[in-house]
């Protein structure tokens, strides 16, 4: 280990505790006075130019804050002006020319929203009031919102398919199969105000020991089934 610490502001505090004893011990130590006079010039000079330092560090960062404020107030500031002249192009008979006067782009045409997702996954859980709870997922394309879920089901292997809830989130319940049901087949769709997704579905049957097996997971068409896993 060195016996002078190697960080700068340690050096300056190591020397500053011994300078005067350095001084008045120069003899007897092996230093002559323009050795020790040296060493205190420098050392005044190197404190002085540490705490300019660390002033400027702090003034530096006191004016970062004052920076971030000010120009937060004028991103404000602009995005209003902004807000400003694209409401007064939009009350213009000519837009183009308020949006090339102030050289700032018209807003894009807004594209057709992508229809939701496909539910798939379904997994399975028979309560002990004997309702049936339905969990699944489906993946939605980036800007759907407002998704529904559109739950249908049927008992035979064929036939119409009938109504039974809007799921708000990616499961339901159904409380109303009928005692002694041995298989269901639920359609789910995906819904937003304007378009309808891909239909998902899943077969479920009932066994013993109070089981909820899920035999296939579908497609289904109009009022078909179609196996996909």
């Amino acid at each position: 280990m060195s016996t002078v610490p190697t960080k700068y502001t340690d050096t300056i505090a190591w020397l500053a505790a011994r300078i005067d004893e350095w001084t008045a011990q120069a003899a007897t130590i092996g230093l002559d006075v323009s050795t020790t006079t040296a060493l205190s010039t420098q050392l005044t000079v190197a404190q002085t130019a540490m705490d300019s330092a660390f002033q400027l560090r702090q003034d530096s960062k006191d004016q970062t804050v004052v920076y971030h404020d000010e120009a937060r107030a004028l991103l404000e500031m602009t995005r209003n002006a902004v807000t400003t002249i694209r409401a007064t192009a939009k009350s213009s008979p000519t837009p183009g020319a308020v949006y090339s006067a102030a050289s700032i782009p018209p807003p894009a045409d807004p594209g057709p929203s992508p229809a939701p997702g496909q539910p798939a996954q379904f997994r399975t859980e028979l309560l002990f009031d004997g309702d049936l709870r339905v969990r699944f997922d489906c993946e939605n394309p980036t800007g759907v919102s407002g998704v529904t879920y559109k739950v249908e089901r049927r008992f035979a292997s064929q036939g119409p398919y009938a109504f039974v809830t809007n799921a708000k989130g990616r499961e339901f319940t159904d409380s109303s199969i009928p005692s002694g049901t041995a298989e269901v087949t639920y359609r789910v769709t995906a819904q937003t105000s304007t378009k309808d997704g891909l239909a998902g579905g899943v077969t479920i049957r009932f066994g013993s020991n109070n089981q909820a097996i899920i035999l296939s997971e579908v497609a289904p068409a109009a009022d078909g089934s179609k196996k996909v896993g």
